[in-house]
């Protein structure tokens, strides 16, 4: 090690071991039994009404309104209630290591001076309490701190500092949207591609316009999800007095949600901004910026809302299975016990197909892709298909599903009465033989 290093490193260790002196020969035990330490307030986050923060010249006043935390200066608008909290917590849970004397003139040496943030906190009950807080000492597990009108310095928990430590980008609720998904009950989505409008029962979605018919429950809690877990990226403007300027007047998309309980609330992108969109909330003045990921995820086309199962039904409700495969027909009926009875073909002394295993194929098989329009090459393969299969229920009503021959490593299957065309395995085919 070179002799200037090491002179550099003693002198470092001197100094900490100078500081350390300073402060332990000119501390204070607070009033508690053994010199442990003791809370710096006696009063529980939950009896906080309001909070003055200051940072860097700026001042955000954060109000407890029963029981939510909301912005009232610089801006009007709703907290972020795990940030907001954890300064109320932090300050109220607050205990005070040690106090050390200081004069005026010592306090920039514990950042004291000029305070990195200074808190000012009003109870409910009407008092009054005042944090100041310097930089950390020499450890990083403490913070210099002052409380109220006190010259002493005190040693608070360096948490204390870290969740007080933020700016109102910081404190404020950047949340895109904040209905929990199984709260909405209908959603509309306007954009380029057209109109769609979705309800939402227990956990299934249907299609309400512009067809009638059962929804993709996945791409439908896959567009709540993105924008459940989209933040704003940017407050434009605290106002929208002039939507015509972000593109809002006309916008790109719309979306409309609404909770089980409560108003609707729409949701509109305007105009590109670089790598983000200009938004608004019906129910909020400012002007947003989100991300360009969001925009895409909600430019969904009709199709990707398409219920992708290839069919529907309730096996207990079912009383007769006809499968048609090429020259051969099964035939099967649920007997008295429930079972399923194979009536053709005679399979002898053999076993028969297992027909509850060829049903919950059925009934699990997804699409790769849903088709409104198939092209006709597509069309001309359905219209003589390798497969058909007719289930009947109690009531009497039979639903039938045809299957194309294989066409690559794929297939296309329609249900009866539907123009829609779903693109599937091949291996479907294999798994409705009944050889």
């Amino acid at each position: 090690m070179k002799r200037s290093t090491l002179i550099l490193i003693l002198a470092a260790a001197a100094l900490g071991a100078l500081v350390y002196l300073f402060e332990t020969g000119r501390e204070k035990q607070p009033d508690g039994e053994g010199g442990e330490s003791k809370p710096a307030f006696a009063f529980k986050p939950e009896e906080i009404a309001e909070i003055k923060l200051t940072r860097q010249g700026q001042t955000v006043s954060i109000e407890n309104r029963e029981g939510k935390w909301v912005i009232v200066r610089p801006v009007n608008a709703t907290a972020n209630q795990d940030a907001a909290s954890a300064v109320a917590e932090a300050v109220a849970d607050a205990r005070v290591e040690r106090f050390i004397t200081a004069s005026p003139g010592e306090l920039k040496a514990y950042g004291l001076e000029q305070p990195a943030v200074e808190l000012e906190i009003r109870l409910r009950g009407g008092g009054l309490r005042r944090v100041r807080l310097g930089s950390a000492d020499f450890s990083g597990s403490w913070v210099y701190a002052q409380l109220d009108e006190s010259g002493d310095v005190a040693l608070l928990p360096a948490s204390v500092l870290s969740y007080s430590d933020k700016s109102l980008r910081d404190l404020r609720d950047r949340s895109l949207l904040d209905v929990p998904q199984h709260e909405v009950k209908s959603l509309g989505l306007s954009n380029e591609n057209g109109r769609f409008a979705l309800t939402h029962e227990d956990s299934s979605w249907a299609l309400e316009s512009p067809v009638a018919g059962a929804a993709d429950s996945v791409a439908a809690e896959s567009l709540l999800s993105e924008v459940g877990s989209t933040e704003v990226e940017d407050f434009v403007s605290e106002s929208a007095e002039d939507l015509s300027k972000y593109g809002l007047d006309r916008p790109k998309i719309t979306l409309a949600v609404r909770p089980q309980t409560g108003e609707e609330i729409s949701l509109i992108i305007g105009a590109k901004a670089e790598d983000f969109y200009y938004a608004k909330r019906s129910d909020r003045p400012q002007v947003l910026k989100v991300r360009s990921s969001l925009y895409d995820a909600l430019s969904v086309k009709l199709a990707k809302l398409y219920d992708r199962n290839i069919v529907r039904f309730d096996a207990d409700g079912l009383v007769r299975v006809r499968i048609s495969y090429g020259r051969r027909t099964l035939i099967a009926e649920k007997g008295e016990g429930g079972e399923w009875v194979v009536k053709e073909p005679d399979f002898g002394e053999g076993e028969g197909p297992d027909v509850t295993r060829i049903l919950n194929v059925l009934k699990t098989t997804r699409a790769d892709e849903v088709m409104d329009r198939p092209p006709a090459r597509v069309v001309s393969k359905l219209a003589r298909p390798e497969a058909e299969v007719r289930l009947t229920d109690r009531g009497g009503g039979v639903q039938t599903l045809w299957v194309s021959a294989a066409d690559g490593e794929q297939a296309y299957a329609r249900r009866e009465g539907s123009p829609l065309v779903y693109k599937i395995s091949k291996y479907l085919l294999r798994d409705l033989s009944f050889e």
